[in-house]
């Protein structure tokens, strides 16, 4: 989401244009901003293709919870633009959780759930573990995600 300046009138465009620029000079925590943005169409008209190309060059270049959502948006796959790539899936998946992302563990554990329900066990007891540490270390954003992607169901998506 977009932050809210105090004092200031909002102005998406101007917003999303600046944070454009940010992601653009390597501020990979913009280009998951600004992803975040265009998947919620909250803050800017909602637009997948343009989430899962800025969630793409956080993910690609290092910032791991932005592969959670790649991951599953690729799980889906959005018309003929993005086809649905289980492999793909699972290693972003995987990507996420081993760099410390409750939510991508989630992700893996339900995918792996009937195929492996050791592991996929073994993954949800991480994921919590993970989400203990977010939440106590004050990362309020990552503490709220998971919260909303345990409340869904079976499905732990966004």
């Amino acid at each position: 989401m977009l932050s809210r300046g105090r004092g200031v009138k909002k102005d998406v465009p101007r917003a999303l244009e600046l944070f454009e620029k940010a992601c653009l000079l390597w501020r990979l925590d913009a280009c998951e901003s600004l992803a975040d943005a265009y998947f919620e169409g909250a803050d800017a008209p909602q637009d997948i293709a343009k989430a899962f190309n800025f969630y793409g060059i956080a993910c690609y270049n290092g910032l791991k919870p932005a592969c959670t959502n790649l991951g599953a948006i690729y799980e889906r796959g959005v018309g003929e633009a993005i086809k649905a790539d289980e492999n793909e899936t699972d290693s972003l998946f995987r990507e996420a959780c081993e760099a410390g992302d409750a939510r991508g563990c989630l992700n893996l554990a339900r995918r792996l759930e009937s195929s492996d329900k050791k592991q996929a066990a073994a993954l949800r007891q991480k994921a919590h573990k993970l989400h203990e540490k977010e939440c106590e270390a004050g990362l309020s954003k990552k503490c709220m995600e998971f919260k909303k992607s345990t409340n869904k169901g079976e499905k732990h998506e966004f």
